[in-house]
């Protein structure tokens, strides 16, 4: 179904019902106090996309012609809150009635290396829109649902193509990091196309990733392996066009992914970890966190064991354990169904202590800690039923 009206060639009208609940009291008031100083603001970025899409936007973003200093200016005028959220970058964040909108004003960057851009503020809307990475990114939507589509975003998204602003070796030579959003983009899409052209510039720009930070690296990633639907087929297209190896990432278990079912990012990347040692050089090129490290640890350390509920629910009885890290074993093992179980599940508490095992007659110590050991593995192999009673008679 159609969800806008073509005007021209660049500019349609969205159906009111699609983006009606986008204008909400605080994106109006924006736009009425920009508008009342003769400037404009526009919805721009993902939300723009998923309407396109269908999809319920998950927040906002606007971008506006006034500068930062004006923009400002304007908000105190109409006693809006707002903070310098970004200056460098032209951002600031609006806050009305406890919900922050970032406004940027139009720029366009200059004298990039790959990593970082200067910025120069703009009042022209296509020009912004060129310096974008995705022909769907650069559309942006006035309050009355016009909206500006400069790059046929609109029809790469229906054709399922992610298609880089121009010509691609230029755009990703600005940000290299380009690489890997535009994978993470072509996931999100139904039944993606993957655009020849696109695939061979990629190829020729993949070295550029080795000089992107870990941090940068891990930010996209997290998200390419959170995709439960399409993070097996990208990490492979990712392989053939030499990426995998630009950011030091195993290549040799890509297909194992195909076994991970839900969400968990952990869980997914103990599919590509060869070993723990190769986890933790991984670890230093891209700097995920220690709770991400822990996870994934414990998949991989885990990988080869019988896997079931019981096993499951006798790891979450044991209190060196941490639930978590049990959930995302079970993700990692395609048991995504244990899952839900395993949450509702309550483990029951070991019905022995030492003071139990002093007034039986043990002395504290080593001995003590090994009989408690054993009779915490024989009331997990009872699944839990034998009581304190029975458990005393053991010793």
């Amino acid at each position: 179904m159609r969800l806008h009206t073509i005007i021209n060639e660049a500019t349609m009208q969205m159906k009111p019902e699609i983006f009606k609940h986008l204008r909400t009291p605080a994106v109006l008031a924006l736009d009425k106090a920009t508008r009342n100083a003769g400037f404009e603001i526009r919805i721009v970025g993902g939300a723009v996309r998923d309407l396109v899409q269908g999809k319920d936007p998950k927040d906002i973003d606007m971008a506006t012609d006034a500068t930062p200093q004006k923009m400002m200016e304007i908000l105190d005028a109409v006693g809006i809150r707002h903070e310098p959220t970004g200056l460098q970058h032209g951002t600031i964040t609006a806050i009305i009635d406890g919900e922050p909108i970032e406004i940027t004003t139009l720029r366009i960057d200059t004298n990039q290396d790959g990593r970082h851009a200067d910025v120069q503020f703009t009042n022209d809307w296509r020009k912004d829109a060129e310096r974008r990475d995705l022909t769907f990114n650069a559309m942006s939507m006035e309050m009355d649902g016009t909206l500006h589509d400069y790059f046929d975003g609109v029809d790469d998204l229906n054709n399922g193509h992610a298609k880089f602003v121009g010509n691609p070796d230029e755009r990703m030579k600005e940000d290299y990091l380009r690489i890997l959003r535009f994978f993470r983009f072509q996931g999100r899409l139904n039944a993606p196309t993957w655009d020849k052209d696109t695939m061979d510039a990629v190829r020729r720009n993949a070295d550029g990733l080795e000089g992107i930070s870990g941090e940068r690296i891990w930010a996209e990633m997290e998200k390419i392996l959170s995709n439960e639907s399409s993070r097996a087929d990208v990490l492979k297209r990712m392989d053939q066009t030499d990426v995998l190896e630009a950011i030091d990432a195993p290549n040799n278990r890509v297909g194992s992914l195909r076994n991970v079912m839900g969400t968990n990012p952990a869980a997914a990347l103990s599919a590509l970890i060869n070993t723990v040692g190769g986890l933790e050089q991984l670890r230093n090129r891209w700097k995920f966190s220690t709770e991400v490290y822990e996870t994934t640890k414990f998949c991989v350390e885990k990988r080869s064991i019988p896997f079931d509920e019981t096993v499951a629910q006798r790891m979450l009885a044991d209190p060196k354990i941490r639930a978590a890290h049990v959930f995302a074993l079970a993700e990692s093992r395609g048991r995504k169904d244990l899952v839900q179980k395993l949450k509702a599940w309550t483990p029951p508490e070991f019905p022995v202590n030492g003071s139990d095992l002093m007034a039986a007659g043990l002395k504290p110590g080593p001995n003590m800690g090994k009989a408690l050991a054993q009779l915490r593995n024989e009331w997990e192999a009872s699944g839990f039923k034998l009581n304190r009673n029975d458990l005393l008679r053991k010793l």
